[in-house]
């Protein structure tokens, strides 16, 4: 196990710090922390709210990992997800999309020939099904109910590229989705609990759109593709589960923030001087309606490339964006001492607690999976400050599994209404909507309480089905 080192990390020191605008759980500084690697070049790409980590190995192929951060801040040696069958066992495992729980990630193999996706879900990898005349398959984004979402290459006759949609527990094909007139590439991105389906349409000569559409839980298209109005020329990069959609702004890369819900669409802003970037991840909003984005700056004087946060509270502010900084250099000798230094970093992903997982790369070339935390004694919650919040899936069955993600300083008793079988779930018995209730309190006495609706069915073949 390795621990969180600050003799080895470097805290924020550039040109814009957050400030008293951010959300209090965001400190005024990060540490950036290389993950284990056992000796090769490293990737984190995705962090999930159970803080596990999830990105790749370059041991003579990309081979996808999972770091587990520990209560006490020690981070386990890289696991393995597992191999692909034959022929795919030796192509690179490329990883994208993650449920919030953390336990349902995909991805696909290879870039050339045939692409086949795979999904890693109860502790195993295995291909998702897809069509006769796929040629690639791009598994993008997994719903909180464990759909996922993605692209299809097909050729018959032509190219054309459409938006796919997969069902747990993922033994049939996929539903694709309508393309859009005079587009040969339509692509899904994100779903939210209410099977709304985001994604983009791209064509020569003509401005990229936003469009959406609407499926039911059988996988039936109820509407679209309909396109959104007033998005053009956009780079569809990251999405959360209220479909808070983040990116870029063609042809010069400025990254975006775009709600959905309510069709605003907000410039995030620069580093200061010669800089462009791009928006690449959103956590879910919080209470008082703020998320935190992570991206990606570039100097384009040097190439050199920066991991930047911004925060955008619920009325649209926006604080940022904050160079993350890079992992102090790196000892890679003793006789005699030589050491390394970190010349550029990305940031990747970022979970509820606004960690940010990422990649840094040393001046040898030489790539390492990285972590961005806030400053702990900046980060910690004053005593009394408690939060009660929780994630759940129900993955379309009658089952759901709750995961507390509650906050404060020092909770010492959690009570949930009803009480949760096995530890972590429920199993609903009835249709209808049900309320799940999380209490928590603290030593000195103090409680919070959050809660969720949970919409179950009856399906005369399934029986009760929840989300």
């Amino acid at each position: 196990m390795t621990s969180f080192d600050h003799s080895v990390t470097k805290q924020l020191e550039n040109q814009t710090m957050l400030n008293s605008q951010f959300s209090s759980t965001i400190a005024d500084n990060y540490i950036a922390t290389v993950l284990p690697g056992n000796g090769f070049s490293s990737s984190a790409r995705l962090i999930a709210n159970n803080d596990n980590i999830f990105g790749s190995l370059d041991e003579n192929y990309l081979k996808a990992v999972k770091w587990t951060i520990a209560s006490n801040g020690d981070i386990s040696e890289p696991v393995y997800l597992g191999e692909l069958p034959e022929p795919w066992h030796e192509l690179d495992q490329h990883v994208h999309g993650i449920n919030n729980k953390g336990d349902i990630v995909v991805g696909w193999a290879g870039r050339s020939g045939h692409v086949p996706g795979w999904v890693w879900t109860n502790g195993e990898m295995k291909l998702l099904p897809e069509p006769d005349d796929a040629t690639k398959v791009w598994p993008l984004y997994v719903s909180g109910e464990g759909l996922i979402v993605g692209t299809i290459d097909t050729y018959v006759g032509e190219y054309e590229r459409s938006g796919a949609v997969w069902f747990p527990p993922y033994d049939t094909a996929p539903i694709l989705l309508p393309v859009v007139e005079d587009y040969n590439i339509t692509s899904a991105r994100a779903i939210d609990s209410h099977g709304k389906v985001l994604g983009w349409a791209r064509a020569s000569g003509i401005p990229d759109i936003l469009v959406h559409w609407q499926i039911d839980s059988e996988g039936n298209i109820l509407s679209g593709p309909d396109k959104i109005d007033g998005i053009e020329d956009i780079l569809f990069i990251g999405a959360n589960q209220s479909l808070d959609i983040v990116g870029s702004i063609k042809p010069v890369e400025r990254p975006y923030l775009f709600k959905s819900d309510s069709g605003q669409k907000i410039e995030l802003g620069l580093l200061e001087g010669d800089h462009s970037g791009y928006a690449v991840a959103i956590n879910q909003r919080k209470q008082d309606g703020s998320v935190q984005i992570v991206g990606r700056a570039s100097r384009e004087s040097t190439n050199d490339r920066f991991a930047v946060l911004w925060s955008v509270d619920a009325s649209n502010s926006v604080t940022g964006p904050v160079d993350l900084g890079l992992p102090d250099r790196m000892q890679i000798s003793t006789r005699p001492p030589r050491f390394l230094e970190f010349i550029s970093a990305i940031a990747n992903s970022i979970s509820n607690k606004n960690w940010v997982a990422g990649t840094s790369t040393r001046e040898d070339g030489k790539e390492f999976a990285t972590i961005w935390l806030p400053d702990q004694d900046e980060a910690s919650p004053p005593p009394g400050d408690l939060t009660a919040s929780f994630d759940y899936s129900c993955s379309n069955s009658a089952t759901c599994t709750f995961t507390d993600t509650s906050t404060g300083d020092d909770i010492v008793n959690r009570d949930w209404d009803p009480e949760l079988n096995n530890s972590d779930q429920i199993t609903f018995t009835k249709a209808g909507e049900h309320t799940v209730t999380l209490t928590v309190s603290d030593s000195d006495g103090n409680s919070a309480s959050a809660s969720e609706t949970i919409n179950c069915r009856s399906h005369p073949r399934h029986g009760i089905r929840c989300s």
